[in-house]
């Protein structure tokens, strides 16, 4: 007796299914031309087909008045190449050709141009070597995975004589956040994440997407961060972390990921120089800031704990070098843990960072002056920093 009304409204169903899926075709093509055409979405660095797109000739102004620490007003630049600092010089295999690459302690976004790392270093180089070039390829949250496909993509193709790595704490963050996504993400999501993925290479809708959910979860990485640092309730013991982390396989494969970036380099006749990754350690400052340690002191890993884990794997970073017969700056064991040179946990100051390039500087002139005699200046030695 109720059939015919269930034929209906199955009928219907159907119906108003296909309407919606027709429409959704429609509303996707549409939206692909249009992007196709022109995008006006600005992601600073844009990931499609597998590479990485930086932005080029860009000039940008950031007003700062929530930390005290940085400076009003930051100018930050980017070149023809999509890095920060000059342009690449014609003659570019008669110059000393330096670039460094890592994470967002190498880019130094929070900083002027003239205030980072890699630019301090450049100044100083340039009074002790002629044809001197220095440009900072660091880009904010990039592993060892990232810098992989950075290699790939621009490094290997620029050909720089040398490479400074300072590299090591966003593959411990990467550990962390690789974990909770594997715990976290059904079988159903990974195995439809498969499917798409191959898509977005050819989809400017869907590289779209791609990019605002990477920028999303970048964002919300931040944010659990942040928050962990300020909550007590959330510190958890060693064998908790080693546990959670399962600690052997992260570290085997970041040990990978720099044994190919350094083979990368050197079958491209680039020299890597290896950089180890610093953190405030406030329980080893001299000078502490009691506000500062206050909230470092707190969260899902505590400062000493964090520090253990950086350690790991710098101690990967200073044992490939040795394998590989590099020049490894360890920065982690030489720079003042001070509040004065950090604006959070692991990033610097304009202060830290002239200390950092002062670091590196001491470090890196003898041996580039025994390496590329050639470019040395006959005149007297300048002051460092």
């Amino acid at each position: 007796m109720f059939l015919p009304h269930k034929t209906k409204r199955s009928s219907n169903f159907w119906k108003n299914s296909l309407v919606l899926i027709l429409g959704l075709g429609v509303a996707f093509i549409t939206l692909e031309l249009f992007l196709r055409i022109y995008n006006p979405f600005d992601f600073r660095i844009r990931i499609k087909q597998g590479k990485i797109t930086l932005p080029i000739n860009e000039k940008i102004e950031i007003k700062n008045n929530k930390n005290k620490k940085l400076d009003k007003l930051i100018k930050h630049s980017r070149n023809s190449l999509g890095f920060r600092g000059d342009n690449p010089p014609q003659n570019f295999t008669d110059y000393l050709t330096i670039m460094t690459i890592g994470g967002s302690t190498t880019e130094c976004f929070y900083l002027s141009d003239e205030k980072t790392w890699p630019f301090l270093l450049g100044k100083e180089m340039e009074k002790k070597f002629n044809k001197c070039w220095i440009n900072n390829a660091g880009l904010d949250g990039h592993s060892t995975s990232g810098h992989i496909v950075l290699m790939e993509d621009s490094i290997i193709k620029i050909k720089p004589k040398m490479i400074l790595l300072l590299i090591g704490i966003n593959d411990v963050n990467l550990s962390f956040f690789d974990k909770n996504k594997e715990v976290s993400e059904s079988f159903v999501y990974r195995s439809v994440k498969k499917i798409i993925k191959p898509m977005i290479n050819y989809s400017e809708t869907l590289t779209l997407c791609f990019n605002i959910f990477r920028y999303n979860q970048a964002l919300l990485n931040y944010k659990i961060t942040d928050k962990a640092l300020m909550s007590e309730s959330k510190i958890v013991n060693q064998l908790q972390i080693d546990k959670y982390l399962n600690r052997d396989r992260f570290l085997q494969a970041y040990k990978i990921r720099l044994k190919k970036i350094v083979d990368l380099a050197k079958r491209n006749e680039i020299l890597p120089i290896l950089i180890t990754q610093p953190m405030y350690c406030g329980w080893k400052s001299k000078n502490p800031d009691i506000e500062f340690e206050k909230i470092l002191s707190l969260g899902f890993f505590n400062q000493k704990e964090l520090w253990k884990k950086l350690e790991l794997y710098n101690d990967i970073t200073r044992e490939i070098g040795k394998k590989e017969n590099l020049l490894v700056i360890d920065i982690a064991h030489e720079l003042e843990s001070n509040p004065n040179y950090y604006y959070d946990l692991m990033h610097h100051t304009n202060e830290g960072a002239k200390k950092v390039a002062q670091i590196i500087y001491k470090k890196l002139v003898p041996f580039v002056l025994k390496k590329y005699p050639e470019f040395r200046k006959n005149s007297k030695t300048e002051p460092i920093l």
